[in-house]
């Protein structure tokens, strides 16, 4: 995970000019608590950086997209990082051109599976984080 930070401090050091601790004490916090499997969107701007954690174990986070449609509504123009892991389990860093589309796509899915677990009588896992 120090590969993803140290890849994301890259990219956050010249854009952030204030509020510098959003990203180098909180979202270095959430990032060493991700483990493969989560998924989350990243961006810097002048004042602090936006995390959305889009799913844990890839189970979509209810809460992502009221997060992400508030960043994009504030903060137009930002470019978005995809934190995720590939086939082998390595993180990776990667340009997302529509972080909206895809925190949609993850709740779409979960809400399909929760359905199938509560038509066999099963609990669904819930995640709800909101990082602001």
């Amino acid at each position: 995970m120090f590969d993803i930070y140290l890849k994301l401090a890259a990219l956050a050091h010249p854009v952030i000019r204030h509020y510098a601790a959003d990203f180098y004490l909180h979202d270095a916090k959430v990032l060493r608590s991700m483990k493969p499997g989560d998924v989350a969107l990243w961006a810097a701007r002048e004042s602090g950086s936006c995390l959305v954690i889009v799913a844990r174990g890839r189970i979509a986070n209810e809460r992502a997209l009221e997060s992400i449609n508030c960043y994009v509504g504030t903060f137009a123009g930002l470019d978005w990082q995809l934190i995720d892991t590939d086939s082998a389990g390595e993180w990776t860093v990667e340009p997302e051109s529509n972080p909206v589309a895809l925190v949609e796509t993850y709740a779409r899915q979960t809400a399909a599976s929760n359905a199938d677990l509560i038509r066999n009588g099963l609990t669904p896992t819930l995640v709800s984080e909101l990082h602001m």
